[in-house]
């Protein structure tokens, strides 16, 4: 397990991977939304799977790569206080 080593990266000392902040090529998005629509996307990211993102990637790659970015979205709404069970 490689660890991050740029002291500036929010994930410095943690495992780097994906979610590390040094990746130059991060993309940050805002969005403002109803709580409402908020809580379906966050109910629609929870039930989605491998298979759903499969049937519409180009590639294995691209079925992580998207899972990945789900994943992301899915707990930047729950930091925003939208979390579904």
């Amino acid at each position: 397990m490689e660890l991050c080593k740029e002291k500036e990266c929010p994930s410095f000392g943690q495992k780097k991977g994906y979610h590390c902040g040094c990746n130059r090529d991060d993309v940050t998005l805002k969005v403002t939304m109803s709580r409402e629509k908020a809580k379906a996307l966050a109910q629609f990211l929870k039930r989605v799977g491998f298979s759903d993102f499969e049937e519409h990637a180009t590639s294995t790659e691209e079925v992580y790569l998207m899972l990945n970015g789900a994943y992301d979205v899915r707990v930047a709404l729950e930091e925003a206080g939208i979390v579904v069970r």
